[in-house]
Formats: structure tokens, C-alpha cells, sequence
């Protein structure tokens, strides 16, 4: 607080690590896209690596401050002010739906039901990062007091003031180099990436836009 009218707050939060070996791990759920199956065929650094996963974000932090002006019968006016900064979300060079090579296909032990294809990885889970963001959004609120608690007012918010725009998300697709070395499974250990790759997929790999709000009530 540095005056009865006038305080200033944050919060910051710093996440330690989340890692896992599979994308959408949830209690009391077995997942069935072959983690640790046909143990003879695949290669965990390969195919389901350790490493972190997609929402992990390393920092996230929040300032406000807030500014109320008193008009007694007049109303009052309360003004605010919001920032925020995100670390990068991660992503991870990986490949799907790989057909098995004859190495993979010789080390069958036999199974009834062997997997035609497979996700390769190339590095660990979550090795790459997206770009980090800040946003400040601003907002201001006016009440009349009319009677007791009873008390008509006005917001306004605008959502992004400064519109950043920064590509927080992007098309990440790559496939197989069949030119690049071959590891001990003959799986490529080189990737080509997309024509696409780098690009935004939709409107969630920025920042929500500018947006201005506006709302009347009344309180009591």
C-alpha cells in the first residue's frame, strides 16, 4: 500500500519442473498410445522420451495497481492497472506416423499384433521453446451511490492495451530425413521441417487482441 488510495500487488509464480513421457497424463488413466509397449521394437529416447511437457512454463508473473478517487456524492472512480509476463510454452521436434524400418520389424518377437507405425522423436521432450509475452491490460470502474448500498455503475477494460502481437505458438511439424544417419533401430536420426513449420495455426498462437469491454450495473 503507498497511500490509502493508492496500492500496488504482484504475484509470481515459478514452476520447478513438469516432466513426464506422455502428453495428457491425468489420474486414474491408462494411456494407450504405447508407452512401454513392444518393449523390443522401440527405443524410449526414440519414441517416448522423458522431458517437459507442453504446458510446463517457467515463470509467470502478475503486477497490478489499483487507484480509487473518492468524489463522495460524486461517486467514485477506481483505476486500475494490470501486467503480466509468460515464459515460453515448450514444444518438441517429433515426427508421427512413421512406418516401423526392417530393423524394428526383425527384432519382432512375434507379437499377434505388431504396430505399423510409430512418433519418433529427435532430442528429448519439449527440447524446443516457443516465444515469451507480456500483456498490460488497463481498466476503470465509477459508482454513484444513490441510496444505502445501492449504486449504479460503469466499467470499461481494455484487454492488451499495447496489442502485442508476438507469435507465441507456431506449427512445429517435421518429418524423417531418409538422407541423415540411422541410429541401431534404422530410424533417420536428421528431420526435414514443413514448409509450414514456423508459422501460426490459429488465432491462440498470439496474444488475445486489444479488446475493449463496457458494462453497467447496479450494486446493492
Amino acid at each position: 500500500t503507498i497511500t490509502p488510495a493508492w496500492t500496488i500487488e504482484g504475484n509470481w509464480a515459478h514452476e520447478l519442473k513438469e516432466n513426464g513421457n506422455y502428453e495428457g497424463q491425468v489420474s486414474n488413466f491408462v494411456p494407450s498410445a504405447g508407452v512401454e509397449q513392444f518393449p523390443e521394437l522401440f527405443d524410449k529416447a526414440r519414441n517416448f522420451p522423458e522431458g517437459r511437457l507442453q504446458d510446463y512454463e517457467r515463470d509467470l508473473v502478475r503486477l497490478w495497481t489499483i487507484y480509487n478517487l473518492d468524489f463522495h456524492q460524486g461517486g467514485a472512480l477506481s483505476l486500475s492497472l494490470l501486467g503480466q509476463y509468460h515464459s515460453p510454452l515448450t514444444y518438441s521436434l517429433v515426427a508421427t506416423a512413421v512406418p516401423l524400418t526392417p530393423e524394428q520389424m526383425a527384432l519382432d518377437p512375434g507379437y499377434a499384433a505388431p504396430p505399423r507405425n510409430q512418433t519418433v522423436y529427435f532430442g528429448s521432450r519439449g527440447s524446443q521453446e516457443f516465444k515469451a509475452w507480456t500483456t498490460v491490460d488497463v481498466a476503470a470502474l465509477y459508482s454513484v451511490p444513490i441510496f444505502r448500498s445501492l449504486s449504479p455503475y460503469l466499467k470499461v477494460d481494455v484487454r492488451n492495451v499495447l496489442n502485442n502481437r508476438t507469435l507465441i505458438g507456431w506449427d512445429s511439424t517435421v518429418t524423417p530425413d531418409p538422407n541423415s544417419p540411422k541410429d541401431t533401430l534404422g530410424l533417420p536420426t536428421g528431420f526435414i521441417k514443413a514448409s509450414s513449420f514456423g508459422t501460426a495455426r490459429s488465432n491462440s498462437d498470439y496474444p488475445i487482441p486489444r479488446e475493449y469491454r463496457f458494462s453497467v450495473g447496479i450494486r446493492f
